[in-house]
């Protein structure tokens, strides 16, 4: 008798072990979970713009050099706002925000297939898509620039806006820190050559 209770006892506690550790597991999976979770959401803020949840440069970057380690042509475009200043300075920021996240889903539904569209920073916006050649590329960037032409409501205020481009098209291979630097020249350029062109 003495051993069948002192065995029933050993089944409890075996029991209630095995409980516990049960318990510990799924607050572990919880725990890892949890954290897979939190690395994810610190990965997506560190690569992606806060206004518009876009890519930022630091994703634009990374992007561009895996890019160019595959063949093929492909174009970098840089865009920039027109008269970006004269929208922050008369409505104020959140005018001028609001501004920049409409651009920012125009530039979306107007690129390419396949495009990455990302904030620079500012006003600016970098797109990168393959391309049979420059002038197809010219050809996307100048229904871009359209797209971002006209009056649009901010806040209830007709604002009139606009974009500039600069486009340059490269092969697989080529550094893609000069494919920035090129395409932000050829930015320069065009808004020399005036506002609202390629």
């Amino acid at each position: 008798a003495t051993a069948l209770a002192k065995r029933w006892e050993n089944d409890r506690e075996l029991a209630t072990a095995r409980a516990m550790l049960s318990r510990q597991v799924v607050q572990l999976q919880e725990q890892g979970a949890e954290l897979a979770a939190n690395e994810s959401r610190a990965i997506h803020m560190a690569t992606h713009d806060s206004l518009t949840d876009a890519p930022n440069r630091l994703a634009f970057l990374r992007a561009l050099a895996e890019r160019v380690k595959r063949e093929g042509m492909f174009a970098t475009a840089m865009f920039d706002l027109d008269r970006f200043k004269t929208v922050n300075d008369t409505l104020g920021h959140l005018a001028g925000d609001a501004l920049i996240r409409d651009i920012c889903e125009t530039l979306h539904s107007t690129a390419p297939d396949g495009a990455i569209v990302a904030r620079l920073g500012g006003d600016e916006f970098g797109i990168m898509f393959d391309t049979p050649g420059e002038e197809a590329a010219v050809m996307a960037c100048d229904r871009i620039v359209a797209a971002c032409s006209g009056t649009r409501q901010v806040f209830g205020n007709s604002v009139q806006s606009g974009a500039s481009a600069g486009v340059v098209v490269v092969e697989g291979g080529c550094d893609p820190i000069d494919a920035m630097r090129r395409a932000d020249l050829a930015l320069n350029d065009a808004k020399r050559n005036g506002r609202g062109v390629t």
